[in-house]
């Protein structure tokens, strides 16, 4: 049964292969298409005419900093980096009857925070390569 209601952000999770991204406390899933103007002398209306072009997007996660994180830690999205690693990621509640996005994406950057007396946080991007397909949790 699909979440009733406005979904509470702890829900939505990133997860790369079959795994959550450990300890994440922000997950942002962002697509863009890039546009042209056209304008030519036939325009009567003053309004410039639009032409799609290509679209992108890019995932973000931040998260605490762990060093026995069991899935998906930042020592494995820093190897992923490394490597130039393409990964499955889903964007998903992974509750049945709910949304769920799939594509395959490289990591493009991943910075890791340690300030005095906090909590060491992480935070990577990751760059949609492909199509994205959207479908419903059986």
């Amino acid at each position: 049964m699909a979440t009733a209601g406005i979904v509470d952000g702890s829900l939505l999770r990133i997860k790369i292969g079959s795994s959550v991204v450990a300890y994440a406390t922000v997950s942002n899933y962002s697509r863009t298409r890039n546009v042209e103007e056209r304008i030519h002398k036939d325009l009567t209306s003053g309004q410039t005419e639009k032409s799609l072009k290509e679209a992108t997007g890019t995932v973000s996660i931040e998260g605490f900093y762990s060093e026995d994180a069991t899935n998906n830690s930042p020592e494995t999205l820093e190897t992923a980096f490394a490597n130039k690693t393409s990964l499955s990621v889903e964007f998903t509640t992974g509750v049945t009857g709910d949304s769920i996005r799939s594509f395959n994406a490289f990591i493009s950057s991943i910075e890791i925070n340690a300030e005095a007396q906090q909590d060491v946080t992480f935070s990577a991007t990751l760059e949609i390569d492909g199509a994205v397909t959207i479908a419903t949790v059986a």
